[in-house]
C-alpha cells in the first residue's frame, strides 16, 4: 500500500503503461532486502529509501547503517537466481531480490563501507515504449570503501546480457 502511494506520487505520464510495475518491484525489493538483513542481525538499524529524479531517469536507493553486504554474496545470489530462476529454501526471503533488481534496472550499484553502511542504488531510465525497456543494457557495479592508512576504493563493474 505504501509502495503504491510512492509510485502514484511520481510523474510517469510519459512512460509506457507497465512502467509503474517495474518501479514498484524496485522499491519493494530494495526495502525488503534491507529489512530482512536488519531483522537477521537483530539490529536497531534503519533503512532509508531515497528517490532521485532527473530528466532521463529515476534513482531509487536504500541505505542501512550495517555495512554487512559483501561482493561475493551479491554475485553468488545473482548466479544462483540466474541459473535456477526459482526461489531459494530459506528462513526469510526467496533469494531472488537482487536478480529482480538487476532485471528491472538499467544500473544496479552496491556501495559498501564495511561495518558502517550499505547503499543499494537502482537507476532506471525513463522509457516511453516497452520495447525500448526490454532492449536495455544492464550494468552491475560494486564499490567497497575501507580504511587502511587512508581511504581507498575498490570498484567492480559488469555489463550483463539480461
Amino acid at each position: 500500500e505504501k509502495t503504491e502511494t510512492i509510485v502514484e506520487s511520481l510523474d510517469l505520464s510519459n512512460e509506457f503503461g507497465d512502467f509503474k510495475r517495474y518501479i514498484s518491484t524496485i522499491i519493494i525489493e530494495l526495502v525488503r532486502n534491507a529489512i530482512i538483513k536488519i531483522n537477521e542481525e537483530k539490529s536497531n538499524s534503519v533503512a532509508i529509501l531515497e528517490i532521485l529524479e532527473n530528466e532521463n531517469s529515476f534513482c531509487f536507493q536504500v541505505t542501512d547503517n550495517l555495512g554487512l553486504l559483501k561482493r561475493v554474496t551479491v554475485l553468488e545470489k545473482l548466479k544462483r537466481a540466474f541459473n535456477t530462476r526459482s526461489y531459494e529454501e530459506k528462513k526469510s526471503g526467496a533469494g531472488l531480490g537482487f536478480y529482480m533488481l538487476l532485471d528491472a534496472s538499467d544500473k544496479l550499484i552496491f556501495l559498501t563501507e564495511p561495518s558502517k553502511k550499505t547503499t543499494v542504488k537502482c537507476i532506471i531510465n525513463k522509457y516511453k515504449r516497452l520495447k525500448e525497456y526490454k532492449n536495455k543494457n544492464v550494468s552491475l557495479h560494486f564499490i567497497e570503501k575501507w580504511i587502511k592508512e587512508c581511504y581507498e576504493f575498490r570498484a567492480y563493474s559488469w555489463n550483463t546480457g539480461i
